[in-house]
């Protein structure tokens, strides 16, 4: 009875053993689930934050390319594309609204002969400079482009000849009084002014920027 009674208590602590062994393993399974489930959220979390990351950076540069192909990359002005883009549907309203419509064309004068004199880096700080005087002559409703190496456009939304003339006044004694202060060569730097108005053409964009550039080669 004593050797049965020590065998079935042998095999009973075998058994609680190896339920012991299981109940363990179970537990180890059960933790190995739970990193395992862990690991693939935070690569899920991851692969998210990439992917938007990969998605942000993708839209910014497109924003970025976008912004350069509508921008001048040296004045930061809008570019000519964009001038004529606008142009045309600034004239179709005015025309369509009976509202005043003025184009405005800045030339600065003798810009080739001050580069050949000068050199290239004083050429472009004159047309960095005659645009920002430009800008700041700008009302916010009005578009300025640069159009050419040394030539200057804008849109004039509601303004007369008259209002347009003073605006092109103000940027040329700018223009006169202050470019030439802030470059080292011996020069006067000058520019010519073309204005013309919708009421005048009363056609299309093109002919109102056409007649503006007339106006500036007889200046």
């Amino acid at each position: 009875n004593q050797k049965y009674r020590i065998e079935k208590q042998t095999e009973e602590n075998e058994l609680l053993e190896q339920k012991s062994k299981l109940k363990q393993y179970a537990l180890e399974r059960a933790s190995e689930e739970e990193h395992e489930q862990y690991r693939n959220i935070v690569f899920t979390l991851c692969t998210g934050l990439l992917f938007v990351f990969l998605l942000v950076r993708e839209f910014k540069a497109r924003h970025v390319l976008k912004m350069r192909s509508q921008k001048d990359q040296l004045t930061q002005l809008a570019n000519r594309g964009v001038f004529f883009n606008k142009g045309h549907k600034y004239t179709i309203a005015a025309i369509a609204n009976h509202k005043k419509l003025c184009a405005l064309l800045i030339d600065i004068d003798n810009l080739k002969i001050i580069s050949e004199k000068c050199g290239q880096d004083v050429a472009h700080s004159i047309i960095k400079q005659v645009a920002k005087l430009a800008s700041e002559t700008m009302r916010s409703r009005d578009i300025l482009a640069r159009i050419g190496r040394e030539e200057f456009a804008a849109i004039l939304p509601e303004t007369s000849i008259e209002e347009a003339r003073a605006m092109a006044e103000r940027i040329r004694e700018k223009v006169y009084h202050n470019v030439a202060k802030k470059v080292d060569c011996d020069l006067h730097v000058t520019a010519s002014f073309g204005i013309a108005s919708i009421e005048d053409v009363n056609d299309n964009f093109d002919s109102l920027v056409d007649a503006a550039g007339v106006a500036m080669h007889h200046a």
